[in-house]
């Protein structure tokens, strides 16, 4: 919202009355006017300066005024007729401006710098167009008016206005013109306005399509680079109009330029930044981060990109090579061998060295030099043609990681130092999305090396447990009926149990390291629920027994179906109801109960009369490795975590209550036949 815009709404009428005032006092022409014709059209002219000035501040602003101003042309008119002269009308603005501003300096408003460039450029531009009809019928006003031009012209430094005669011949070349583009008036004035265009456009012939499109439409605006006498490149946004005389005949051009450079950087980086973020975002995998660094560095902002990053022996590796052009992709797959050598001369080692960037404008035969490790190397950079060179650090928590390299060749711009700072801006986002690769491609081979040895260690358990289970049955089936071989068959079963609890410690490890690496897959077939429950009281009743314990089955009695691996299902009881065993105590019921009465799942029970479970470890019972302090010696702490695993990969869900009266609840869903799908891996 514009603060001067805003001041002329609600202070329309203060400003009217210090107008007055002034007029009265510095105008000698407004001393005999009355009151009703001395402020002329200015109520008018006031009241349509918001709606100019709150459009951005560019030309294109006064465009409109130009093209919307008849009240300027009428208070002209006006003002002649009382005898005002050009000058006093100029003096007539200023006291217009500076109403404007001392009202608003009493009200403690201070506008921006930017405001008020385009408050005088509006009020100068107002007072020169609202007189250009009267000066066209007064030779003498006329000459005043081409004055107040060459005043307003030559006094705007933030904007190059420029004539153009019909063939875009440069005819007028104001301040703002030769500090933008350098050239002084004398080496601009005469020349084709295709001076400020680059070789390239110069050539295609963009200056000619340029004014070809304002003659046929009356105006072209663009944004565009163009170039300074020093060869600099600059982003300008540029208004160009058709001017034609009172016949319609073409008289030339008026170009007016404004140089965005800033604003355009400022956009391209947020725009990369921004593009940087999330193709970074993408992935956690080291190669895939790498591969869309170095893409979108080619896309955005360069022609080559290299990265190197360091290994732990402390050299640098070329990890990704990328080129905007696909025929040099061989070229830069060689490149791949020649990373810059730590202490070396070159700037990638430099950078290396002291974490600082390090740009080289324009790459000289030394500097490629500096850059080759080799004469195959030098040759390739030879056929490559790199022109100019950034090379910046990859720099996370304060470790330099490795280096980023880009170049630019053939025709595109030199790189400059607000390049730098757009590289540096990507390469800090890179740098952390490189660390976090890392860390989690640490963190997954760590896993996967875990993994790997729990299975190997496991099923290397096997073997020798299954020779010390078939010996302890010879020796069972050996013993004799004497005291000797009572003692020897009861020495034998205790073996054989233990042989037999061994093994399912090592299938719950096996089992686990499944479930970790996403292998654990479920084979699934119709179950009836009741069904199922009977097949595990059957399966359970020893264990059970042994404790002094017994089982009771409360059955949904519906024939309710659960799509289900049945020996997975089978292990996830075993593992809940030896869990509940473990806690009951002796000649107390453990309970199995199959729930029918929601028509999409089936929900099964499994309930103790132990002591429960504490309110400190109830949340984490399913986690892997935890287990009450009074059962730490008897297992892995794996199978309540991988009962969830296999409920959850039937679509199920699991959890544990523990009433305050006493007692352990373990519950589990399974979706009903008709909503499970045949098979499911666990990831």
């Amino acid at each position: 919202m514009s603060v001067i815009a805003t001041f002329l709404r609600s202070h329309h009428e203060a400003t009217l009355g210090c107008l007055r005032v002034q007029l009265r006092r510095s105008l000698p022409q407004a001393v005999g006017l009355r009151d009703d014709a001395l402020l002329g059209n200015l109520p008018a002219l006031l009241a349509s300066f918001p709606a100019t000035l709150e459009q951005p501040l560019s030309f294109a602003a006064l465009d409109v005024l130009a093209r919307a101003q008849p009240e300027a042309e009428e208070h002209a008119r006006q003002r002649q007729a009382q005898g005002f002269s050009a000058h006093a009308l100029t003096l007539e603005w200023m006291l217009v401006r500076d109403c404007v501003l001392d009202e608003m300096e009493h009200a403690g408003l201070q506008p921006p710098l930017d405001e008020l460039r385009s408050f005088a450029a509006v009020t100068a531009a107002a007072n020169a167009i609202a007189t250009h009809r009267v000066v066209e019928s007064d030779r003498q006003v006329l000459q005043t008016r081409s004055e107040q031009l060459r005043l307003l012209v030559e006094g705007v430094r933030d904007y190059a206005l420029i004539m153009l005669d019909p063939e875009g011949r440069i005819l007028s070349w104001n301040a703002g013109a030769e500090r933008i583009y350098g050239y002084r008036a004398e080496e601009a004035l005469g020349r084709s306005h295709a001076l400020l265009y680059g070789p390239q456009d110069a050539a295609d012939g963009r200056p000619r399509l340029a004014l070809e499109r304002a003659c046929r439409e009356g105006r072209f605006e663009c944004e565009e680079e163009r170039v300074r006498k020093d060869g600099s490149r600059l982003w300008s946004h540029v208004i160009l109009t058709a001017l034609r005389d009172a016949h319609g005949r073409l008289s030339g051009y008026a170009k007016v330029t404004h140089d965005i450079s800033e604003q355009h950087r400022a956009q391209q980086m947020q725009a990369f930044s921004v593009r940087a973020a999330r193709e970074l975002a993408k992935s956690l995998d080291l190669d895939v981060t790498l591969r869309a660094l170095a893409q979108l560095a080619v896309e955005l902002l360069a022609d080559f990109c290299l990265l190197d990053l360091l290994r732990e022996d402390g050299q640098l590796q070329r990890v990704q090579v990328a080129s905007r052009a696909p025929q040099l992709a061989p070229l830069m797959e060689r490149l791949r061998g020649f990373a810059p050598v730590p202490g070396s001369d070159s700037p990638g080692a430099q950078v290396l060295r002291d974490g600082r960037s390090r740009l080289v404008p324009q790459n000289g035969a030394r500097d490629l030099d500096r850059i080759a490790r080799n004469a195959e190397h030098r040759e390739l950079l030879e056929i490559l043609g790199p022109t100019s060179n950034i090379f910046a650090p990859l720099t996370a928590h304060g470790r330099v990681l490795g280096v980023i390299s880009v170049a630019r060749a053939g025709a595109s711009r030199p790189f400059t130092p607000e390049d730098v700072e757009v590289v540096e801006s990507v390469a800090s986002q890179a740098a952390m999305s490189i660390y976090n690769a890392q860390l989690y491609r640490d963190a997954r081979e760590a896993v996967r090396m875990r993994e790997d040895v729990l299975a190997v260690v496991s099923h290397d358990l096997k073997s020798p447990l299954g020779v010390v289970a078939m010996r302890a049955e010879q020796l069972q089936r050996g013993a004799g009926a004497d005291e000797a071989g009572r003692r020897t068959a009861r020495n034998a079963t205790i073996i054989l149990r233990s042989a037999e609890r061994m093994k399912r410690l090592i299938r719950d490890l096996l089992d686990f390291a499944r479930m970790s690496a996403g292998t654990l897959t479920l084979k699934r077939s119709p179950e009836e629920a009741d069904a199922l429950l009977t097949a595990v009281r059957e399966e359970m009743e020893p264990l059970v027994s042994d404790k002094g314990q017994h089982l009771e089955l409360e059955l949904a009695g519906t024939g309710a179906r659960v799509l289900a691996d049945h020996e997975r299902l089978l292990q996830v009881f075993s593992n809940l109801v030896g869990n509940a065993v473990k806690f009951s105590p002796a000649g107390s019921a453990i309970t199995l109960r199959a729930d029918a009465e929601r028509a999409d799942v089936v929900t099964f029970e499994v309930r103790d009369r132990g002591p429960g479970i504490s309110a400190e470890l109830l949340p984490h019972v399913f986690e892997r490795f935890v287990q009450a302090r009074e059962t730490a010696a008897l297992g892995t702490g794996l199978g309540l975590t991988i009962a969830r695993g296999i409920v959850e990969g039937h679509g199920g869900h699991i959890w544990a209550e523990s009433p305050g009266g006493g007692g352990a609840r373990f519950l589990f869903t399974l979706p009903r036949e008709q909503r499970a799908p045949l098979e499911a891996q666990l990831h």
